[in-house]
């Protein structure tokens, strides 16, 4: 039986398809050459089963054989991998690894490459929101502790007891609530949490989050970036950005131009209204068309580098909890000695009081070393650089194993594969610390400008929760489906939550 589509039968269908996909093999093999000049470092065939399912001791066993540069091809493309010797000069020195250049490949947004995209969004981060983090704090707590009043309502019955499959849909909901709260303010409303949360999902997508585990991203890379792309396109920009956050943003910067000095926009929390502030032509006072669509398109790129980690990395936090009831215990014995109390928010975590809850600062850096990178973030050589006696060729990319460094025991001694939450408590250092020995949030100047609020956002989506529930697992453990990027794919487990006769908080 044949069906007909307007005409044309489902076997030409079939025939087009086969035949692009040919074509994209050959061009892929065609432009991936598999020799290189004597002078740049071995390349070295690693399985892909081995990179998926022990990344760790692949990429290491390589380092350690044929080091301390090699190249290794992912998905059709040449990646340099370097020792841990080499971390401070290939993260750190922007004018010969640009972190730009990296992020632009590696996020498949190179159609943008020479933009001031990163650097309008780090301004955005650094000016506009780091400054304001001790009094936006109240306000995060408010939206999660509320978003966790709900989910505990809703995913507890009349025992008191929820079992929860997707726990991670949560974090990124509440975290998606807090980004659109403090963006658009006062005019976020459920279309624009739902729109936040859309572009947030659709973008990780689109910038390859995912694509690790995918069978079509590993096959055909090039045609599984036209599929993300066209779906992009079609069910997500068109309907959440071009019609709900693009509208907000216009009302929003309309409003900007149509205000006095006295208009209380000055004291709305909104980085939409900063931005446009910042992008406003002092004399005329109005804010150009290609402005406006240039604050549209870094607003949208900033709620996927603010929400899909922290969310990600909360997931992390609460199932190790969950598996450890002494660590559980001691994080909250610390919230009942550094809440709050205030006449008119009742009690509540306040950016000081987050600074003393030490354990808690301990368990998330730890939770950041210990949970598997296993590469640091990517840059590209913007000239052929010397490594060893290597050329690092100009335009390739290369990053750092980031798992010789976290697990070393010169650095983290003999319990340096073992997850001690606690293992910071004393030392002058907190989760947003950086430095060459710890490089979850990167190094050098490029190092996550987003760390503080990251910090803030994890705190209080664990400190709301274990305030009203006992979390637990289901068999005790849960499963890390993509070990190459540990914050990828959500963690897989089944989450009990035992609702506490009164919050703590």
């Amino acid at each position: 039986m044949s069906f007909q589509v307007y005409g044309t039968s489902s076997n030409n269908f079939v025939a087009i398809f086969v035949l692009l996909c040919s074509a994209l093999v050959f061009l892929q093999r065609s432009l991936s050459p598999r020799t290189a000049p004597k002078d740049t470092p071995p390349i070295v065939a690693i399985p892909l089963s081995e990179i998926m399912l022990n990344p760790k001791e692949a990429y290491g066993k390589a380092l350690k054989k044929y080091g301390p540069v090699i190249g290794v091809y992912r998905r059709g493309r040449l990646e340099y991998i370097t020792d841990k010797q080499y971390v401070r000069k290939v993260l750190a020195q922007d004018d010969i690894f640009s972190f730009e250049g990296g992020a632009f490949e590696l996020l498949n947004i190179n159609f943008i490459s020479g933009s001031s995209l990163f650097r309008d969004t780090q301004r955005l981060v650094t000016e506009g929101l780091n400054p304001r983090l001790e009094e936006i704090t109240p306000y995060i707590w408010s939206t999660i502790t509320a978003h966790t009043q709900e989910y505990v309502q809703t995913i507890c019955t009349a025992d008191g007891r929820g079992i929860d499959q997707e726990f991670h849909e949560f974090c990124h909901s509440a975290i998606s609530e807090v980004m659109s709260r403090l963006l658009f303010g006062k005019v976020a409303d459920i279309a624009c949490v739902n729109a936040v949360r859309d572009v947030e999902m659709s973008l990780s997508e689109l910038m390859g989050m995912f694509e690790n585990t995918s069978v079509l991203a590993r096959a055909f890379p090039r045609l599984w970036k036209l599929w993300i792309y066209a779906t992009f396109t079609l069910f997500h920009f068109i309907p959440s950005i071009a019609f709900v956050l693009a509208r907000k943003i216009w009302v929003l910067i309309d409003g900007v131009e149509a205000a006095d000095s006295a208009s209380t926009l000055d004291t709305e929390i909104s980085l939409v209204v900063w931005l446009a502030r910042q992008k406003m032509d002092p004399t005329t006072r109005r804010v150009s068309y290609s402005q406006r669509l240039w604050i549209i398109t870094a607003i949208s790129g900033f709620t996927f580098a603010s929400i899909h980690n922290v969310a990600a990395i909360c997931v992390w936090l609460v199932y190790e909890l969950a598996r450890r009831p002494d660590v559980l215990a001691q994080l909250r014995s610390e919230l009942l000695q550094v809440v709050d109390i205030n006449d008119e928010r009742g009690r509540y975590f306040s950016y000081n009081a987050l600074q003393e809850a030490r354990h808690l600062d301990s368990f998330i850096r730890e939770i950041l070393r210990w949970k598997g990178d296993t590469l640091s973030s990517f840059r590209r050589a913007t000239r052929d650089v010397r490594l060893d006696k290597y050329i690092i060729p100009k335009g390739s990319l290369i990053t750092t194993l980031a798992s010789a460094i976290h697990d070393d025991p010169v650095v983290y001694g003999e319990s340096a594969q073992d997850m001690q939450a606690f293992r910071w408590v004393d030392q002058a250092t907190s989760a947003t610390s950086i430095s060459s020995t710890f490089i979850p949030f990167g190094l050098g100047r490029h190092a996550c400008p987003g760390r503080y609020f990251a910090a803030i956002g994890m705190k209080l989506v664990v400190l709301s929760l274990i305030s009203r529930c006992t979390p637990s697992l289901q068999g005790g453990n849960y499963i890390v489906k993509d070990r190459l990027n540990t914050v990828g794919e959500p963690l897989e487990g089944t989450l009990i939550l035992d609702r506490l006769e009164e919050p703590l908080v």
